[in-house]
């Protein structure tokens, strides 16, 4: 799912309008927000962390600790990716302005 979400920012990019410092965090978000979903998710189900993804993990439970940082992790990538979504959005809607 990252990866095609990636590839549709991408190809959207060039329709966006955005300040240096705009594009550039938007960038970097994204890219936090891709890579560290998956090394986060993978070391959780290496590690059997569960508490954050129910679901997913279902029956198991790690320490403390490790569930601690699961969750943290995950939760900064959310807030990346959303904050990386809405500068994508003013992006668009400042090209399309112009």
């Amino acid at each position: 799912m990252n990866g095609m979400f990636l590839l549709g920012a991408g190809l959207a990019w060039s329709r966006m309008s955005f300040t240096p410092l705009q594009e550039k965090l938007a960038f970097l978000l994204l890219v936090y927000g891709a890579y560290a979903n998956f090394i986060i998710i993978q070391s959780s189900s290496i590690l059997g962390a569960s508490k954050i993804t129910p679901i997913a993990g279902a029956g198991l439970m790690a320490t403390g600790p490790v569930e601690t940082i699961m969750s943290v992790g995950l939760i900064t990538v959310a807030i990346a990716m959303i904050v990386a979504v809405v500068l994508m959005i003013i992006g668009l809607y400042r090209y399309e302005g112009e």
